[in-house]
């Protein structure tokens, strides 16, 4: 019998020159999802305003193997868990890991949550950080449902087979 998938959110400051976080990225996306795909984890990484906040699902024993080598990257410090919650069913499913830099073209996403002008993950209560990393979801969901790539993900979803696609949404 399989364990319930997890859900774990936190955050933790960047310690990346934002000159670099674009290249910085596109690295983590490339070795999360060959790490990701081979512990069967999906996930979405959040980048703003010298902030990363990231939901990770998988089995529990995976999750804390991932999050051990998270806590030692060099990128980032004082990584602090916002949840860990076992859930039914994947909400970040069709990722092995995505990657967004919050922009100012963003700033409805904040403003909707009222997170403009206060962004601190750290202080976000689990609702909050969730609600955020879901808007994000969402917003690419629908992005990605207007494009060519969007046909492939509707035939394959109503053929009943989720994504495992990695995809990371490119940074403007």
């Amino acid at each position: 019998m399989s364990q319930r998938p997890v859900q774990l959110v936190y955050c933790s400051r960047q310690r990346i020159d934002p000159r670099r976080l674009d290249l910085e990225l596109a690295g983590i996306v490339q070795a999360s999802v060959r790490n990701n795909r081979a512990s069967d984890v999906t996930g979405l990484l959040l980048a703003h305003a010298g902030w990363f906040l990231q939901v990770l699902e998988g089995a529990p024993a995976q999750l804390k193997s991932t999050y051990a080598r998270i806590i030692d990257d060099r990128r980032h410090i004082g990584c602090q868990v916002l949840s860990a919650t076992p859930i039914g069913e994947r909400q970040f499913g069709d990722w092995n890991m995505c990657a967004r830099r919050l922009t100012r073209e963003d700033d409805a996403i904040l403003g909707v949550l009222a997170l403009r002008d206060r962004f601190d993950p750290s202080r976000f209560d689990a609702k909050t950080a969730l609600g955020l990393l879901l808007a994000v979801r969402n917003i690419r969901d629908r992005l990605s449902l207007n494009s060519p790539v969007g046909d492939a993900k509707r035939a394959q979803l109503s053929a009943g087979k989720p994504g495992s696609a990695a995809q990371q949404i490119p940074a403007r």
